[in-house]
């Protein structure tokens, strides 16, 4: 029987280097929405990955689904998802006693604004990063990202965070 080995996380991780980590995925997240169109169609993507990264480094984090439609009064993560009517997956931080949202979210609130859509962003706690990429792998997806881009954002974000998880790992 194979054991599982537990992964250990910084527990130490000063609050200069934390909100140091969350700026530098977040200006990532803001290059590939500007470069590659990550918010039409890889949102749920990123979401998984920045919550695997932040995972591992200790992070906590919230999973916010910005619903519409269908899926407006939709309460349970799974449920919603499932509608078909989720506009955007965002992973949101704590800093300093505020909610962060990693990325740029202005042209998504636009859309929404622009088609006249109502809408409500949701927040959703103790969902694992196994569980965004199988909605991820599950979903229909706006179609204009191409993910192909999607191993580069992986190591761009992996590179990030892997120069703090050595840092306190290390330690």
């Amino acid at each position: 029987m194979k054991i599982r080995q537990q992964h250990k996380t910084p527990n130490n991780m000063k609050l200069t280097d934390k909100y140091n980590v969350i700026r530098e995925m977040a200006d990532v997240i803001n290059r590939y929405v500007v470069e590659k169109d990550l918010f039409s169609g890889g949102c749920c993507f990123s979401a998984y990955i920045l919550a695997e990264y932040l995972k591992k480094l200790g992070i906590n984090y919230k999973v916010v689904l910005f619903q519409y439609g269908e899926a407006l009064n939709k309460r349970r993560f799974s449920t919603a998802m499932r509608a078909g009517w989720v506009g955007h997956v965002a992973i949101e931080v704590r800093y300093k006693n505020r909610k962060v949202l990693i990325g740029n979210c202005d042209g998504i609130n636009f859309f929404f604004i622009i088609n006249n859509f109502r809408f409500r962003c949701r927040t959703y706690s103790n969902i694992s990063p196994l569980r965004l990429l199988r909605e991820y792998e599950s979903g229909d997806w706006n179609s204009c990202y191409d993910t192909v881009n999607n191993f580069s954002l992986l190591n761009d974000i992996k590179s990030v965070a892997n120069k703090y998880i050595e840092k306190y790992m290390n330690a």
